[in-house]
């Protein structure tokens, strides 16, 4: 379940490891998965389009038993209700292993509160390194 469905996040505490932030290169991966109920991805950049948290997983663990990876996820936060599960579910899940991590994650929710409990847990948690301000939202590589 995501935040305000009864289920508690975990705090971080301690130092908070930084994460270099640069300017934008202009250029986003060639392939990746997009999670979200409603708005496509924007069509010339060919991601394939997910609209639950099971397919999102389903996406990566196919990929993994074929010996690949995602390179590239896109992650909003609420979905639909349906689902019970949001953008933040898909990050604990990938906190969860390390081998899931695609090479780069982008947040595109528009909830401002979710996306900066998002980005705690990306600083803290994930093996990026860089951050960059796109017009789709935070990407992380």
């Amino acid at each position: 379940m995501g935040a305000g469905k009864g289920k508690s996040r975990r705090v971080l505490s301690g130092p908070t490891p930084r994460v270099e932030e640069k300017e934008w290169s202009g250029e986003l991966p060639p392939k990746g998965v997009y999670l979200d109920d409603r708005r496509e991805p924007p069509s010339f950049l060919g991601w394939d389009w997910v609209k639950t948290t099971d397919e999102l997983k389903n996406a990566v663990e196919t990929a993994q038993k074929a010996g690949e990876s995602i390179a590239f996820i896109s992650l909003d936060f609420n979905l639909d209700a349906a689902d019970k599960q949001t953008g933040e579910d898909v990050l604990d899940w990938l906190v969860a292993d390390a081998t899931r991590w695609p090479r780069q994650l982008l947040l595109h929710t528009g909830d401002f509160e979710a996306r900066k409990r998002m980005q705690a847990t990306i600083v803290a948690l994930a093996p990026y390194t860089v951050v960059e301000e796109t017009p789709l939202g935070p990407l992380y590589s």
